[in-house]
């Protein structure tokens, strides 16, 4: 993407012309967005959010994607099978073309033909987390693009991960929407769904989700794991690794399935 002139330039927009506009009221698109808006850098530093890169180094951030399909159609007396795929989409490009295929990553494809379980989920995250990482910590060296010919420095993050509901709860570790722990945004327990006053909802916090996670794995049999999965709705997922990822609010609601095809419930 570096190497197309007319990408590059998209790809170093200025954000902070952006973040200076940004009314917490209004949002048209998703850097209108708190977490996005507020994603801060490796520095940690409150007034230097991630993409006010320093000097020439470029900043990207990418959404996390993961679906299926069947291969054979979707019809009532077909085969039934399932084909994943896992994809990055580049939120530094313009909405207009940040779907475009062209513009996509295509990092994974899960061959099926079943969707992989919880614990299958994680190994096939793992080379692509390690690739993070590695994005995150020591960046990348382009040698040579549009704009810099003798070669740029190349930081980026994962921030949300963008599925339908049971895909979410899949890879960041969350029990499912029909478990007694539906929501992965507050603790409340399905016996308390119909409590629609926000106020009384405690919030989900990262740390404890962490904390909880990092319990889950390290249990000493699968019994442990298993007792304290029903109890709190949480095991470790491969996302964890990546030090800046919040489980607790990167995780989007799926308002597609949700209003636009009226499965709300």
């Amino acid at each position: 993407m570096y190497c197309r002139p007319d990408i590059e330039e998209f790809l170093d927009r200025d954000f902070e012309t952006r973040r200076q506009h940004y009314d917490t009221n209004t949002t048209w698109d998703i850097w209108d967005a708190p977490e996005l808006q507020e994603f801060l850098g490796l520095e940690g530093d409150p007034s230097r959010p991630f993409l006010m890169r320093p000097g020439s180094e470029g900043r990207m951030v990418f959404s996390l994607n993961m679906d299926g399909f069947n291969p054979y159609t979707n019809k009532e007396s077909g085969k039934r099978a399932t084909v994943g795929a896992i994809y990055l989409v580049c939120l530094n490009l313009p909405a207009g073309i940040r779907h475009d295929v062209v513009n996509m990553f295509l990092v994974g494809v899960i061959p099926g033909p079943h969707e992989p379980s919880k614990e299958q989920i994680n190994h096939i995250l793992r080379p692509l987390v390690d690739d993070l990482l590695q994005l995150w910590h020591y960046r990348y060296f382009l040698t040579s693009m549009a704009k810099y010919p003798l070669g740029r420095l190349i930081r980026g993050a994962v921030v949300p991960l963008i599925c339908d509901l049971p895909a979410t709860r899949q890879m960041s570790g969350f029990a499912g929407h029909s478990s007694n722990n539906f929501c992965s945004f507050c603790t409340q327990k399905s016996l308390e769904i119909d409590n629609l006053d926000h106020k009384t909802w405690k919030s989900r916090t990262q740390e404890e989700h962490r904390r909880i996670a990092e319990e889950w794995r390290d249990a000493a049999s699968e019994d442990v794991r298993a007792t304290l999965y029903a109890s709190t709705g949480i095991r470790w997922s491969e996302l964890l690794r990546l030090p800046y990822w919040d489980p607790t609010k990167f995780v989007t609601i799926d308002s597609m399935h949700g209003f636009f095809l009226r499965m709300f419930q």
